[in-house]
Order: structure tokens, then sequence, then C-alpha cells
């Protein structure tokens, strides 16, 4: 029963911790915190911006992830949705910015296990439909 409970909480504290990397990642963003979110990120990043996907180092996807936000300015960001794989293994968080003038892009932050914790392993941005 013990073993159990162990489990149990384990599962719940992963979850949770999970759930903080993409909302302190978030939060982090938002406030052009580009230095927390690279100690958030994964060594290598699949990193999207419109149509133009990578894999790169972190230190590169900072610097991408920066121009495009900073080239769209938005000045509203809302959370559309969290959720987790099927296997429960990956996290991911979709959210909408909007600028000045009314355009929107969704930012898609996706979380995955590594040995010193979860990180952002994938980041992608698209002009809202």
């Amino acid at each position: 029963m013990k073993n159990v409970l162990n489990t149990i909480l384990f599962c719940f504290l992963f979850i949770w911790c999970n759930a903080l990397v993409a909302q302190s990642a978030f939060d982090a963003l938002e406030s052009g915190n580009y230095a927390a979110i690279a100690k958030k990120m994964a060594p290598e990043v699949n990193i999207q911006v419109d149509r133009n996907k990578k894999l790169v180092p972190k230190e590169r996807a900072i610097q991408m992830l920066r121009i495009a936000l900073e080239d769209f300015d938005p000045i509203e960001w809302e959370v559309l949705h969290r959720g987790a794989s099927e296997a429960d293994d990956d996290k991911y968080m979709i959210a909408a910015l909007t600028n000045e003038s009314g355009e929107g892009i969704r930012l898609f932050l996706q979380i995955e296990k590594y040995p010193e914790g979860p990180r952002i392993s994938s980041v992608r941005i698209r002009k809202a439909l």
C-alpha cells in the first residue's frame, strides 16, 4: 500500500511540476524574461515560426522566439488550453496572443521529461486563423 501511495504522489508531483514549467514559461515570455525561458528549455528545441521548422540549440531557439515576439509585439496573452499526451509523459500549452492592430498568433509550448526535470522541447508560433 505504501508503494502505491508513493507512486500516486510521484505522479501527482510530476504532473504538477510540468504544469508549473508551462505556466512559468508562459509568464516569463509575457514579461520578456528570456533568461528564465532559457533555464526551462531542453538543450535542443524544435522551433517553428510560421511554417519555418528547425531543430536548434536552445540559445538559437531563444533568439528566434525573441525576434518573432518582438516583431509581433503582443499586448494581450491568453492561455487557451493546457493538456497532456495520451501516455501522459508530455505536456503542452496553447496560448493566443494579440497585438495592437488586432492581429493574432498562436503560441504552442511542449514540455517533455528530461533527467534534470521537465523542459520545453518544442515551440510553435503561427498566425491565428
